[in-house]
């Protein structure tokens, strides 16, 4: 074999070693979190509906998700929140990881995440809905930090193979602060809107504990609030 056919093979061979190495980013770095939360609790209000719901996010020591509560079933009665689904993830092994989302009182499989790391800037999310025919396929891009930039889902109804939805949101960054999401879909008729983050507070490590997002109208459309728990 010749000297430079051996060299381009060990290469290429290293090369694939590299990308077989790679891991999938810490969830918490996904959001640009600092420290080390080990829960979250998430209320979001949807304007101008005043629609709520809560979200409560368990963290391991090393940054993972390992599962999420949704309480999304509203009780007009009480004008309150309970738990409807459960998600559960599995560790990550290299590349790859697994969640499944499940009702709480029936345990029935609402839907299945088949998350891979394509390279360091990429992640694949392919979802699975058991309670309709629909296929979903997000693209995560990342920076060098390993924070969201921007998000590109395409879903699909598999009994017509007909897509239903194409959407992108990019994520922009002022420094350690979010400040602007750009969002194009089949509802701005392929034209870009504009959300803004406003009256954002933080807690002692820097994370958001209420935020705005404020449209190009200077109207609120969503409202966050974060409980954190540190390990």
């Amino acid at each position: 074999m010749k000297p430079e056919l051996s060299l381009i093979i060990l290469l290429v061979f290293n090369y694939l070693s590299c990308i077989g190495q790679q891991e999938l980013p810490k969830d918490l770095d996904l959001e640009g979190l600092k420290g080390l939360p080990k829960q979250i609790v998430e209320t979001s209000e949807v304007k101008p509906s005043n629609r709520l719901t809560k979200e409560i996010y368990y963290f391991d020591k090393q940054g993972f998700l390992t599962k999420i509560e949704h309480y999304n079933v509203y009780h007009k009665d009480e004008d309150s929140l309970s738990l409807g689904d459960v998600t559960f993830y599995t560790n990550p092994v290299k590349n790859s990881r697994f969640s499944i989302t499940v009702r709480n009182q029936s345990n029935d499989t609402i839907r299945l995440k088949d998350y891979n790391l394509i390279n360091d800037s990429l992640i694949n999310i392919n979802i699975v809905e058991y309670k309709n025919s629909f296929n979903t396929i997000v693209w995560q891009k990342l920076d060098r930090e390993n924070r969201i930039i921007k998000t590109t889902t395409r879903i699909t109804d598999t009994l017509n193979k007909v897509v239903k939805v194409n959407s992108e949101t990019e994520f922009i960054y002022i420094e350690d602060n979010l400040n602007e999401l750009i969002i194009t879909n089949d509802k701005t008729n392929g034209s870009s809107k504009s959300v803004m983050v406003k009256n954002e507070k933080k807690d002692k490590f820097g994370n958001f504990v209420y935020r705005e997002l404020i449209d190009e109208d200077k109207t609120i459309v969503y409202i966050v609030k974060r409980e954190y728990i540190y390990h």
